[in-house]
């Protein structure tokens, strides 16, 4: 079972916008890129909160060209789910180069 927490949305836009009260003992530890899924996009962001991570997950509608409408404009409260950091091993696939002889 996941562990989560719920934050109104008066943090969660604090926590979007970086804009944190020093009292808040909130660190933002990675912030991601808005991910476009059409006509909404979508970010996650982690934070610290008591020595415990936390992702939340935030989105808006509408584009660069008109405002953007936010979520928290229609949701008073957020779930952050609590997160740990796990090392990942990737591989990938580069060009072998010949050597001159």
């Amino acid at each position: 079972m996941k562990i989560k927490i719920k934050i109104n949305s008066e943090l969660a836009n604090q926590i979007l916008f970086e804009d944190l009260d020093p009292k808040s003992n909130i660190e933002i530890i990675k912030r991601g890129d808005w991910v476009s899924g059409g006509k909404y996009e979508t970010k996650t962001t982690i934070f610290k909160k008591d020595d415990k991570f936390y992702r939340i997950l935030r989105s808006r509608s509408g584009s660069h060209f008109t405002e953007y409408v936010y979520d928290s404009e229609y949701q008073d409260e957020f779930e952050c789910t609590q997160v740990e950091p796990v090392e990942v091993t990737v591989t990938e696939w580069k060009p072998v180069n010949v050597e001159n002889s």
